[in-house]
């Protein structure tokens, strides 16, 4: 039996489960996140009672990377399959201690096969000149 920490404010959000091969698993972020209100899925979002703060989040994190340029729409090459994405939701607070709703979009590179889906990987760095 091995002995945790546990963040006392995350106690009644913590479950410890063994796997397969008889190795412990703690599990927090699941139940605080659900606790919190914060949504796990697209539905749950625009479902819950702080709807309009979801879509607000989603508004600006979409203006954010139209504004950045961090896409441009092309067409999909014959053969080549979508790489597909979900959003991330996070409750921050702000400076006078008010929540801050933030929504990310991600992709989901891990569903991707080496030599199949790309061939090359690109790392990005700062250049701090």
């Amino acid at each position: 039996m091995h002995e945790y920490k546990i963040l006392g404010y995350l106690e009644d959000y913590v479950t410890v489960v063994q796997d397969g091969s008889g190795h412990e698993l703690i599990n927090t972020d699941y139940y605080y996140k659900t606790a919190c209100g914060i949504p796990r899925t697209y539905r749950e979002a625009v479902t819950s009672p702080a709807t309009h703060h979801w879509i607000q989040a989603m508004r600006e994190e979409i203006d954010s990377l139209k504004e950045n340029n961090i896409y441009h729409l092309i067409p999909l090459p014959k053969g080549r399959n979508t790489v597909s994405g979900r959003w991330v939701y996070k409750i921050k607070e702000n400076a006078d201690g008010s929540p801050k709703y933030k929504a990310r979009f991600v992709t989901k590179g891990y569903n991707q096969t080496k030599e199949v889906d790309y061939t090359e990987t690109f790392s990005p760095t700062a250049d701090i000149s």
